[in-house]
């Protein structure tokens, strides 16, 4: 919240929503859109794999690129500001290199979406959106599909 002449108004405020090409990450950057307004900014994060081959990493670069494309024509359609970030995973996780991002923005919420593992597979397999509510330093929301 912030004053203006004397009058209450509500900052604008950035999002993050990680997106890839699951029907889950389209759930949330659809939670992002309806919770969002106009002057809000909506970051929209694809993370890809930092494969070593080069036919992958043009592969997993143009889908990266596809998909931010796709979203960012999406956010027009709904009159909001979107600015798509392609990373590629560090040494780290897709978790921690979504959290990192976030934090070096300062970032109000982010918004992630769950495929709904089990407790057991979540163990095994780990979780982003696990990771992500435990160690980011903002708002975390996790859309159920």
């Amino acid at each position: 919240w912030g004053r203006r002449r004397g009058l209450l108004f509500e900052m604008s405020k950035n999002y993050v929503v990680a997106i890839d090409t699951s029907t889950y990450a389209e759930k949330a950057f659809e939670y992002a859109v309806a919770h969002s307004r106009p002057e809000d900014t909506i970051y929209l994060v694809n993370v890809r794999s930092n494969h070593t081959e080069a036919d992958q990493i043009e592969l997993s670069k143009d889908r990266a690129i596809a998909t931010l494309a796709r979203y960012e024509a999406l956010c027009k359609t709904q009159s909001r500001n979107c600015k798509g970030v392609p990373l590629v995973r560090s040494k780290g996780t897709t978790g921690q290199d979504i959290c990192n991002f976030a934090e070096s923005l300062k970032i109000d919420s982010l918004i992630l979406g769950t495929r709904g593992l089990s407790q057991f597979k979540k163990m095994l397999m780990g979780s982003i959106s696990q990771y992500c509510v435990t160690s980011c330093n903002c708002n975390v929301t996790v859309v159920k599909s």
